[in-house]
């Protein structure tokens, strides 16, 4: 029999990584955008609730809001940023309240980007390449959104843990995919009641298998980037520039969508948001927004999509009146691939990418064509 799966994020590209992680048995897994009164909603499906740079209380009610869509599921899983950002101990407590009978497991690690759980601590690479833990361990933040919470080492899962533990959550260590697939085996084999809480990585156990491995398709590509993260900074500096037009977003909208609609006739087009750097992310997305606004209904419909950063991504999904994001698979771990459901830019690919993963050399690559299955 199949279980249903219902899947909720904090924000649009972590809700895509970790929901295409179930396409093997649940091909065009819908990530809902917006819904319609009246309308059915599929029993597998994911949504995101946009509110990792919203203060505390604003996230907290769309998560209390969200309860009643991941209660229909057999399979419940609250997806989480591997780098411990937005307010997930105060979700997963709002969640965790509307089911006081589960257990929650929280699995953050996310192995194939390096970002692992060790010693009940988050670990990830620094720009020098070197695993750091992260200020603050996951048990800190939980007791101070008034979760109760024991650490489980890696491979040390036992049914007894489960049975005494409704309510609790348990921080569980993963050093490599292999950790977090034997995590699941046990739990499921206890049958407890569970809210799993975690990023790709513990998605990708729970699916069994792993999303199909998706090529790059050739053509022009328009490429949208509202992240300010360096990791970004660095993969737009890697593009020589005969790979890719650049074209900074502007109060002008008409004129920028000039420039990349001249730049798309020939080549592929980086398109990115002229602000000061710096901004907080809530002070930079509304006028990010703003500009896609005025510049993206000008555009001829592209044909392919890349948009790096989640905030990046709602805004423009919401702009071009985008219904769903059917996913496909993936070409890498954490960059998946969908097709945009209605609205103006209806079956266009997409790839979505948070602005924190990949290589140096991740644009440079997938514009050069070498980003293939292995």
């Amino acid at each position: 029999m199949t279980t249903s799966v219902r899947l909720v994020a904090d924000d649009l590209t972590g809700a895509l990584d970790a929901a295409v992680q179930f396409t093997g048995r649940n091909p065009g897994l819908p990530v809902l955008l917006r819904a319609r009164n009246g309308a059915p909603v599929a029993e597998t499906a994911a949504i995101s609730t946009a509110s990792r740079d919203l203060d505390a209380d604003a996230a907290g009610r769309l998560m209390a809001a969200a309860a009643p869509f991941l209660a229909r599921a057999g399979l419940r899983f609250l997806k989480i940023d591997s780098l411990l950002r937005g307010h997930w101990p105060r979700d997963l407590a709002i969640l965790l309240g509307a089911c006081p009978d589960h257990v929650c497991i929280l699995a953050p690690a996310f192995p194939a980007q390096r970002r692992i759980t060790r010693n009940g601590r988050q670990y990830a690479p620094g720009a020098d390449g070197i695993l750091a833990a992260l200020p603050r361990s996951p048990g800190e933040e939980l007791a101070l959104a008034g979760c109760r919470a024991r650490h489980i080492p890696a491979g040390a899962l036992r049914a007894a843990d489960l049975a005494a533990a409704p309510g609790t959550v348990l921080i569980c260590d993963a050093l490599v995919q292999e950790d977090l697939d034997r995590l699941v085996v046990v739990a499921r084999d206890h049958g407890a009641p569970i809210l799993w809480c975690g990023s790709a990585g513990l998605a990708r156990a729970l699916a069994g298998e792993g999303p199909c491995r998706i090529v790059p398709e050739p053509g022009p590509q328009l490429i949208l980037i509202g992240s300010d993260h360096p990791v970004t900074h660095a993969q737009i500096a890697a593009v020589p520039p005969s790979a890719a037009a650049r074209v900074a977003l502007g109060t002008d909208g008409e004129r920028a969508a000039s420039l990349v609609a001249q730049s798309l006739a020939r080549t592929s087009c980086i398109v990115t948001a002229d602000l000061p750097r710096g901004l907080a992310p809530a002070e930079a997305a509304p006028m990010i927004a703003a500009r896609l606004a005025a510049t993206l209904p000008r555009l001829p419909r592209p044909s392919g999509l890349v948009v790096i950063g989640g905030e990046t991504l709602a805004s423009v999904c919401n702009v071009i009146g985008a219904e769903a994001l059917c996913l496909a698979g993936e070409i890498l771990p954490g960059v998946p691939v969908s097709r945009i459901g209605g609205g103006l830019w209806d079956g266009v690919r997409l790839i979505s990418r948070s602005g924190a993963f990949g290589a140096p050399d991740f644009l440079a690559r997938l514009l050069d064509d070498r980003l293939v299955p292995s």
